[in-house]
């Protein structure tokens, strides 16, 4: 076979596969820090400014909305400027973000300002990633979404279970959720290299002719029922994310405590979005993936909620198991849905829009039902209700579908 008929398991000339996978993975590990860093502090912030549940969901539903708000155009920004330098501004906003943090305990008005510039940032990133992954390893869409999946997780993990530690460290919650900014920093200092390799590359091929950037797919049902399955995952990750820590606090844990339990959340989400894409394509219907990794968050979820004194590190693990693998899974059918990386761009863009809107609807919607009804039964009896609907809408997602 000539070179030209082999599958391209990396197709990216001007960087190298090991360059372009530490690419992916940095900028994967930006795109949760700046928002779980908060949750397990929420005691703390509460105390200082005096702040309730609604406006605490709030602040973290803020950079969600700004995800939701600019989903839509990134597409359009990315076909003006590039992908890669597009990226590595989204970075530069996230930077932006985690540093003004430094000075939200002594001016309460950066915590919601950083939420935006974050959002923005964490918006345009998440949006190119799955673009990335199909332009990149066209051949490899299932293994590389597992492991941006993962590195995605795996820093929501790490910003959860230290969020406490560097509080304790610096003595200063705002210190403590600002640190983020050094991650941010050098992977700024990383993608720069990226844009200035793909640069010196692109210069050197034939002039390309200009990108027409598309609309989004607003016609096809497939798109929508995509973008409903990532949206309850979304509503339900984030509700989770703001709280579950505190609804351990609550319930006899030491903040710490709560704070690594949501780590191992977050570990064992990471752990089912790396190993599950792998098993797609050696189910003879995914209908049985689906059942069988959202059973596992239907029955963590609900273990938690009302048995939590019960083997509360089986059920947290099960959970996490559970919604870290349907989010790797419909996060890899962005890529598989789609003919070109542009295309991809576009449904991710769609369903994008409607995941975050959701998800920023889920800590605000929980914490005015724990302000009215202050009920942890309550809030994950409707968070597994919201997983059996999930489980409904991924029934008809099954192979051979393209989104046009």
């Amino acid at each position: 076979m000539s070179l030209a008929g082999r599958p391209q398991r990396y197709a990216n000339q001007a960087l190298s596969a090991g360059f372009a996978t530490t690419a992916l993975i940095v900028l994967s590990l930006n795109l949760r820090p700046a928002i779980v860093s908060l949750p397990p502090l929420t005691i703390d912030i509460q105390r200082d400014l005096g702040w309730g549940n609604a406006a605490i969901g709030l602040i973290t539903s803020i950079p969600i909305l700004c995800m939701a708000i600019l989903s839509p155009v990134v597409p359009r920004i990315a076909a003006r400027w590039g992908r890669v330098p597009t990226t590595t501004g989204a970075l530069v906003l996230i930077l932006l973000g985690s540093g003004l943090k430094l000075f939200a305990d002594t001016m309460p008005v950066l915590l919601p300002i950083s939420a935006v510039f974050a959002g923005l940032g964490i918006a345009i990133g998440a949006g190119l990633a799955p673009a990335f992954v199909r332009e990149w390893f066209p051949n490899r869409i299932g293994p590389m979404t597992g492991l941006y999946s993962a590195a995605l997780i795996f820093g929501a993990a790490i910003g959860s279970a230290a969020s406490v530690p560097l509080m304790n460290l610096t003595g200063s919650w705002a210190e403590a959720m600002a640190s983020w900014s050094a991650l941010a920093f050098a992977s700024v200092l990383l993608w720069i290299l990226v844009s200035i390799r793909q640069r010196r590359h692109d210069a050197a091929q034939p002039a390309a002719p200009p990108v027409i950037a598309k609309g989004l797919p607003w016609r096809s049902p497939l798109a929508w029922t995509l973008a409903g399955y990532l949206g309850l995952n979304a509503f339900i990750f984030y509700s989770l994310l703001a709280w579950m820590a505190p609804s351990f606090s609550e319930r006899g844990w030491t903040q710490q405590n709560a704070g690594f339990l949501l780590a191992l959340s977050s570990i064992a989400q990471m752990f089912g979005a790396l190993v599950l894409p792998r098993f797609m394509n050696r189910f003879a219907s995914r209908r049985t993936l689906f059942i069988m990794v959202m059973a596992m968050g239907i029955v963590g979820t609900l273990g938690v909620g009302f048995i939590p004194q019960i083997a509360p590190l089986v059920f947290i693990s099960i959970q996490g198991i559970g919604i870290g693998g349907t989010f790797a899974l419909g996060i890899a059918l962005l890529s598989e849905y789609s003919a070109t990386p542009a295309d991809a761009a576009r449904l991710t863009a769609l369903t994008f829009l409607v995941s975050y809107i959701l998800g920023a609807l889920g800590p605000v919607l929980m914490g005015i039902l724990l302000s009215v009804q202050h009920s942890w039964e309550l809030l994950y009896g409707i968070l597994g209700v919201l997983l059996i609907c999930q489980l409904l809408l991924a029934l008809p997602l099954k192979r051979g579908l393209t989104v046009s």
